[in-house]
């Protein structure tokens, strides 16, 4: 179990640490020891920065999928409710949308994605309005 959890986040984080150095940092070449020291603190800025906003995405979809699970359980209990299917449509959509925007499609259970694109499709085909804020 240690070995899959250390797997995967070496699998989500490699690509991050893979990033190319913004614009203003100059390549690694500089002879200046002193310079150097200021393109690593800046290069760390950096993967700081990235890390943060990849683990507020990750904290995203996760609610995102406890949202989908809400309703799509209001959906299963009341399924002559279109109002339901409407919300339900658009939230597996959302949830399909920020996973690939994401690129972490391969965290997925191949069903799970499988589920959230036929009820994407459709939601397309259907034309349903957006999902309302509040479902009660």
């Amino acid at each position: 179990m240690k070995f899959m959890s250390l797997l995967l986040l070496c699998g989500f984080f490699l690509p991050i640490l893979a990033f190319e150095l913004p614009e203003d940092v100059p390549p690694a070449t500089v002879k200046d020891p002193k310079e150097i020291i200021d393109i690593q603190v800046r290069s760390l800025e950096l993967l700081q920065k990235r890390t943060a906003l990849t683990l507020s995405q990750i904290e995203g979809l996760k609610n995102e999928i406890i949202e989908y699970k809400r309703v799509q359980e209001l959906y299963l209990d009341n399924i002559e409710n279109r109002r339901f299917l409407a919300d339900m449509l658009c939230a597996a959509a959302n949830l399909l949308q920020g996973i690939k925007n994401a690129h972490i499609t391969d965290f997925f259970e191949p069903e799970f994605l499988s589920e959230l694109t036929t009820l994407s499709q459709l939601q397309l085909k259907m034309a349903l309005p957006a999902p309302s804020l509040h479902i009660q």
